[in-house]
């Protein structure tokens, strides 16, 4: 059997969840269907670094660097195109499929959820003219993967129903398989030179909550800048918050930001940019609780790696995070303040502190990438 993978977001440096994926899984699945007997052909960018030409294995690099996004999306349209003739398979770990024709006898495609076609439905409602034409060629691309591939991989059966839903689909061409956790690399690290070269590193309080993701957007940055722009001087939960990207820029998070800084409260939030993966355990070990008031995840991880780290969660009750984290983190609604203040309350708590620790240990057990890996490989062969 011939098979053709498109992933062209494996690069150690990129981030994002696309290439935390590709990251994860490629490396997995290529021995597993060359022991199986497979041919396969990856398809990657030319400065992608990890996977080495052996046996069975054919590495196909785009004359094209990530720096070069038009052409990388020319270019990776015609090659996947061209590689899929004679190929049994082609399996996208991206979220596309080529736009030309594809040859392949059976065409897979893992869409981690329907956020960009959601937005594309929703784009009369303040869409700036900036995003238009990327949201125009994600819209484009989901919908032909969608609707043009035999399978779609999805990471939960929130994010499958809601794919069939937007797409319309029937359901039972979607297969949820959950993402994993490297519980080998995110432990919990009590290493007092490693803790303190990672708050050296990032300029880390003794005490802080820590929010994984991008300062604007639908990861919901500005409901924690508005509650504890809310809160009372001197009120104990109003610990420092660590974000994991650069200062807001634009409306409403920077605004709100600026009303902090005016109350002279601008230093409850640490600006300090994406974390290097391997300082992520460090980092996450040393919060006193994740934040994670996300307005829609196909799965989410960040909050199944901070309990791999033995950390306290505090989750939004939406979309596929419950379904994730199950009862081992404090739900919240994040549109209410309040259930964030309680939330902040109870985290703090040592006997709630700890439950919630051995909870999460558990819960981090159901997800790993090789039983990610092994249902992938199943519809693969199949």
């Amino acid at each position: 059997m011939k098979v053709l993978i498109v992933a062209t977001y494996f690069a150690p440096e990129l981030a994002g969840g696309v290439s935390r994926y590709e990251r994860e899984v490629l490396p997995r699945i290529v021995p597993l269907l060359v022991a199986a007997g497979c041919q396969v052909t990856v398809v990657t960018l030319r400065d992608g670094e990890g996977l080495t030409q052996t046996a069975g294995v054919d590495l196909v690099g785009l004359a094209v660097g990530r720096d070069q996004p038009y052409k990388r999306i020319l270019y990776n349209q015609i090659c996947s195109s061209l590689q899929s003739w004679g190929a049994d398979v082609l399996l996208s770990l991206e979220g596309w499929l080529p736009v030309l024709p594809m040859w392949s006898k059976k065409s897979i495609v893992v869409i981690h959820d329907a956020h960009a076609e959601l937005e594309w439905v929703r784009r009369d409602r303040g869409l700036s003219v900036k995003r238009l034409p990327r949201l125009l060629y994600w819209h484009a691309v989901s919908w032909r993967a969608a609707r043009a591939s035999d399978r779609i991989i999805t990471d939960s059966r929130f994010a499958a129903e809601e794919i069939s839903q937007a797409f319309g689909i029937p359901r039972p061409k979607i297969a949820p398989i959950y993402c994993g956790v490297d519980s080998e690399r995110l432990r919990p690290i009590r290493d007092p030179g490693m803790l303190a070269r990672a708050r050296t590193r990032y300029s880390l309080l003794e005490q802080f909550y820590l929010f994984v993701g991008p300062s604007t957007g639908d990861k919901n940055l500005r409901f924690v800048l508005q509650t504890l722009l809310d809160l009372k001087e001197g009120d104990t939960r109003g610990l420092p918050v660590v974000v994991t990207a650069g200062r807001p820029s634009s409306p409403p998070e920077a605004n709100i930001l600026h009303c902090l800084e005016e109350s002279g409260r601008g230093s409850l939030f640490h600006f300090v940019g994406p974390i290097e993966e391997q300082d992520l355990p460090a980092v996450y070990s040393a919060a006193r609780a994740l934040i994670f008031p996300s307005l829609h995840e196909g799965f989410g991880l960040p909050p199944l790696e901070a309990m791999a780290c033995g950390v306290p969660v505090v989750a939004a009750n939406r979309t596929a995070v419950p379904e994730v984290v199950g009862d081992a983190a404090i739900m919240i609604d994040p549109g209410s303040p309040q259930t964030l203040l309680e939330a902040l309350e109870r985290v703090n708590i040592e006997p709630v502190r700890r439950d919630l620790i051995v909870k999460g240990f558990e819960r981090v057990k159901m997800f790993t990438w090789d039983r990610t890996v092994q249902g992938i490989t199943a519809e693969v062969l199949t």
